[in-house]
């Protein structure tokens, strides 16, 4: 499952993720993603992952594409879990995106927030 949601006046969305994701939701998801990039030009975006049960191989694939596509559209991402293989999965995704990106554990979910809002370094 996956929640989606922008913050009023912002350019920033938030994802939550807790579960399997279909591949309709990641559809609906990549569709809300780009009209807010329409919208905005370019993003913060918040990805809370509560849990990751995975999801088809085919949308593996067209997220790998879509981060590429879009990669210039996102400015700062924090990234909020509490499991150790996306904290190494998110450092090592750093050195591969422009976008300033910051793993934050599940406590320290406001701290990503504010992060983000202030625009200071994530």
């Amino acid at each position: 499952m996956i929640e989606f949601r922008e913050i009023s006046n912002t350019n920033i969305v938030e994802l939550t993720i807790d579960g399997s994701i279909s591949g309709a939701e990641f559809d609906e998801l990549v569709a809300k993603i780009e009209a807010a990039i329409r919208q905005h030009g370019t993003l913060r975006i918040l990805e809370h992952i509560r849990s990751f049960g995975g999801m088809p191989v085919a949308k593996v694939w067209d997220d790998i594409k879509f981060g590429f596509k879009n990669m210039k559209n996102f400015s700062h991402a924090a990234v909020v879990a509490d499991q150790k293989w996306i904290e190494l999965f998110t450092r090592a995704a750093k050195t591969f995106v422009s976008a300033e990106v910051r793993y934050f554990n599940e406590t320290d979910i406001e701290q990503a927030r504010e992060c983000l809002r202030s625009r200071l370094p994530v």
